[in-house]
C-alpha cells in the first residue's frame, strides 16, 4: 500500500512539474515571438523530447517542445524550445525571414 502511495505521489509531482514547465515555455515563446514580430500560432507547445540531464543543480528534466510560428499569417514554420528544469536552454525559430534563428 505504501508503495502505491509513493508511486502516486511521484506521478503527481511529475505531472505538476510538467504542467508548470509547459506554461513557462508558452509564456517565453509568446514574449520572444512578440519581440521578434512573429506570430505564435495556436498559443501552445507540444512535447517532442523528454530526458534526464545534468544541469547547474544536478540531475533535472530536459524537455524539448515544438510549436508553430508564422511571419506572414499564411505559411507555418516549426520552432522549438528546450527547458532544462525551469530554465530556458534554447529557443529556435525556423522561419523564412530568420533561417535557423536562435533567440535566447
Amino acid at each position: 500500500m505504501e508503495l502505491l502511495l509513493i508511486v502516486l505521489a511521484l506521478l503527481s509531482w511529475f505531472w505538476l512539474d510538467s504542467v508548470q514547465t509547459k506554461e513557462l515555455a508558452i509564456g517565453i515563446c509568446q514574449t520572444k515571438c512578440r519581440l521578434a514580430g512573429i506570430q505564435f500560432l495556436d498559443e501552445t507547445v507540444a512535447i517532442k523530447k523528454l530526458r534526464i540531464r545534468w544541469g547547474a543543480d544536478g540531475l533535472c528534466w530536459s524537455r524539448t517542445y515544438g510549436f508553430e510560428i508564422s511571419t506572414d499569417n499564411v505559411n507555418r514554420a516549426a520552432g522549438s524550445i528546450t527547458m532544462l528544469g525551469k530554465t530556458l536552454e534554447d529557443l529556435n525559430l525556423n522561419c523564412d525571414s530568420q533561417p535557423n534563428a536562435r533567440i535566447i
